[in-house]
């Protein structure tokens, strides 16, 4: 990855952001909670200080299920935009499928492995934690 700038957008367009520089980590979860908040037997994402993500458009709605958790979505078209925990307060984990060129954006390894779905095979090498860890 080499761009310093990572633009992307929600399904109708109406939550757009940039991002500038790298990413912390970029994980695939399994947890319950991240497939079905996404609608997906995996959610994967890329995490950043909350400083380089810049939102040019409409600002995602919100919800906070509680555990200090908020899960952000376009309030448009329902996109999965983000999630952020008050354990990490200064990070935003955001979805990978809503960056312009999501190829470019690599995952480093598996969170909550112990809840994926056990048809669902990817056949990579990364690293798989059992819980949540921090991929950097």
């Amino acid at each position: 990855m080499s761009q310093s700038k990572l633009p992307g957008h929600c399904y109708c367009g109406a939550v757009r952001f940039i991002i500038d520089g790298e990413p912390k980590g970029i994980a695939h979860c399994h947890c319950e909670s991240c497939r079905r908040h996404s609608a997906s037997v995996v959610a994967t994402f890329a995490s950043f200080h909350l400083d380089q993500v810049k939102f040019t458009h409409t600002k995602p709605a919100s919800y906070q299920p509680g555990n200090g958790v908020k899960r952000s979505f376009c309030g448009e078209c329902g996109s999965p935009v983000s999630y952020q925990s008050a354990q990490f307060e200064n990070e935003i984990d955001m979805y990978l499928g809503i960056f312009d060129h999501p190829e470019d954006l690599r995952p480093q390894g598996h969170v909550f492995y112990r809840e994926h779905i056990a048809w669902l095979n990817i056949d990579d090498e990364l690293p798989r934690e059992e819980g949540f860890s921090k991929i950097e």
